[in-house]
């Protein structure tokens, strides 16, 4: 009984944060600017040390996704190719789910998926997040500090026209009906310290949003570099549109 009341309470824990996080200011926020004046100095550990994940509790009872949602999901990440060689999600990964009636969520341990469901017969994917490997990893506090001082090892050369290519490329693999007027791709460069005490400076995450003739936004993709390239992509946030022919973006 004490074990079964553990397991409800650490799933509604998970789910908790991961709404908050949906909930939060669409902008990312970086904590470190490349300046003569930067203060929030993130100092590599001395020790190799993967970011503290939350650990999955296992239960008799699968928690139920209709496979529609697997599907799709699956279908996004075949397309995106995201952050940390992830190739697909099983149900049975699935921690919790959140259905309002006009949005379906589930996270796993790593992932959380959004779709818009409201007056569709297929679900239409709307969020994908890589919730421990993105800028603003869903982690504790302390957890996510360590997270982000791995951010040193992000040594692998891209650019920002390449981000932007990456985003369209996904744009059409997933057949989206968008037509782009404008985008923003910007790189974000950070100073740290890696383990032997020098500053380095690296570019971990690009970002690159795209919209219309009339200002709005139709995709948000953050993507996240290793120690060599190409960007991965570890945030996707998509405009409630349908799957066909794809415009190429004015540049």
């Amino acid at each position: 009984m004490k074990r079964t009341a553990s397991i409800v309470v650490g799933l509604a824990v998970i789910v908790i944060i991961l709404v908050l996080w949906l909930n939060r200011r669409e902008e990312v926020s970086f904590p470190v600017v490349v300046n003569d004046k930067a203060t929030n100095e993130i100092v590599a550990p001395t020790e190799e040390k993967k970011p503290a994940r939350v650990e999955q509790q296992q239960s008799t009872k699968s928690t139920n996704v209709p496979p529609k949602f697997i599907a799709e999901v699956n279908r996004f990440i075949a397309a995106a190719n995201p952050f940390g060689g992830l190739k697909e999600i099983k149900p049975e990964e699935v921690l919790g789910v959140n259905n309002d009636g006009g949005r379906f969520t589930f996270a796993t341990k790593t992932h959380l998926a959004e779709f818009f469901t409201k007056g569709l017969k297929e679900p239409r994917l709307h969020n994908f997040i890589a919730t421990e490997d993105a800028s603003n990893p869903v982690l504790p506090p302390r957890e996510k500090v360590e997270a982000q001082r791995q951010w040193y090892k992000a040594t692998g050369k891209w650019s920002e026209d390449a981000a932007l290519a990456e985003t369209l490329r996904i744009v059409s693999a997933l057949q989206m009906p968008i037509v782009v007027a404008k985008h923003e791709a910007k790189a974000h460069k950070f100073r740290l310290k890696n383990p032997q005490g020098e500053m380095v400076e690296v570019t971990p995450f690009y970002s690159v949003e795209l919209f219309d003739a009339a200002g709005h936004r139709l995709v948000s993709a953050e993507f996240r570099m290793g120690e060599s390239g190409p960007g991965q992509l570890t945030t996707w946030w998509a405009a409630n549109i349908g799957r066909i022919d794809v415009a190429t973006a004015n540049k």
